[in-house]
């Protein structure tokens, strides 16, 4: 089954050449009445319904692809759904009915939807903006960099940053010596079941429980010996796990050397007091980021969380009280709403979309996509 989780990212806007003077996201530009949520519908908005491409800059790369699907906004608050587009992998679809499978080709582009939320409080200088993973995959990567183009073209004077929530102090309070549920090692795999770091299509994991019973996660004494020993923070929690892996490596840098060089990605899920299980994403430097399960307790769930199921899971983060020091909280759970589209842009000046409309005929039947 496929794991549905949530990944949190913080939101700012900053006067370009002034990195530690952001705007508070109710007033972009003073006197103009500019509003993050405001603005950041009327970017998605321009691109739904056709696929986009981004502009080639190698020859013979794979091009990024991305399609927005719809678009709501409530206030302070904005939920959207985006679909990376992704393409190399041959494969066939059986059907549960038993109707002919459905073959896809080299070429063809597959679309994942994927929900996002962005909501933050009044007189805020950050937003936060909870992301859908799918199997552990995003399209928050892919869709930054269309996002953060557009947006400096028609805001030149202002920079967009969207970035994973990783206050080292604040998730090291959260995260220290809790109870370990299993580790997860990962990596992509290819159509023909060779692991390949580069292809995004399909996914191989291992999970593993801890052969000590009663383990429990310390972030600080990882971080200190990875300072000490001049090594990232993923080599040193390695180091540390890889004696699950029993008889696998003689040593545990050993074992770390090699996770290290193929390479995987590597997690730990946690039980924190609250009863939720968030999994903790050991990064190549020093950070972590985390991923919350939307269905709660439920890693893979039967069928895929519906959008209720989704705003229900960002009320319980929004409460947490790490979520709170960034401006929201209690009081601001229980009004969120996932508004649904279409949202229409209400401005005088239509966005203007840099990437290119992808040519392939995926486009064809995109929802919101113009039948001319």
């Amino acid at each position: 089954m496929t794991s549905y989780q949530l990944a949190p990212y913080l939101v700012r806007v900053h006067v370009r050449g002034k990195p530690n003077e952001s705007r508070p996201l109710d007033d972009l530009q003073p006197k103009a009445g500019l509003d993050l949520a405001t603005e950041l519908a009327g970017l998605l908005s321009a691109h739904v319904g056709k696929l986009y491409r981004k502009p080639q800059t190698k020859a013979g790369v794979r091009p990024q692809r991305i399609q927005v699907v719809s678009v709501g906004q409530s206030g302070r608050t904005l939920n959207f759904v985006a679909s990376p587009g992704r393409s190399g992998i041959e494969s066939r679809t059986l059907k549960r009915d038993g109707s002919a499978p459905l073959s896809r080709a080299f070429d063809d582009v597959e679309l994942i939807e994927h929900r996002h939320f962005l909501a933050y409080a009044a007189n805020a200088h950050w937003a936060i903006l909870l992301a859908e993973r799918i199997a552990g995959d995003g399209v928050v990567t892919d869709l930054r960099e269309l996002m953060t183009k557009v947006w400096t073209r028609r805001h030149p004077d202002l920079v967009l940053t969207i970035n994973p929530a990783g206050d080292e102090q604040l998730w090291d309070t959260v995260l220290e010596n809790r109870p370990v549920k299993q580790y997860i090692f990962s990596r992509a795999t290819t159509s023909d079941g060779k692991l390949s770091v580069s292809d995004k299509g399909a996914k191989f994991e291992l999970h593993v429980r801890p052969a000590e019973r009663g383990a429990r996660f310390g972030i600080k004494p990882l971080r200190a010996r990875a300072t000490k020993e001049q090594k990232p923070l993923k080599e040193i929690f390695l180091q540390e796990v890889t004696p699950v892996l029993a008889g696998e490596y003689e040593t545990p840098e050993e074992g770390a050397a090699a996770l290290m060089e193929q390479p995987w990605s590597v997690a730990v899920q946690l039980e924190l007091d609250s009863g939720q299980s968030p999994t903790v994403n050991i990064e190549q430097d020093s950070r972590v980021t985390m991923t919350w399960a939307i269905i709660d307790g439920v890693d893979e769930p039967a069928s895929r969380p519906s959008d209720e199921d989704v705003i229900q899971a960002v009320r319980r983060l929004v409460k947490a009280d790490f979520f709170a020091k960034n401006g929201l909280g209690q009081h601001h759970a229980d009004s969120l709403q996932w508004t649904p589209g279409p949202w229409q842009y209400s401005g005088q000046k239509p966005w203007e979309v840099l990437w290119d409309v992808d040519t392939t005929g995926a486009q064809a039947d995109a929802p919101g996509a113009d039948a001319s």
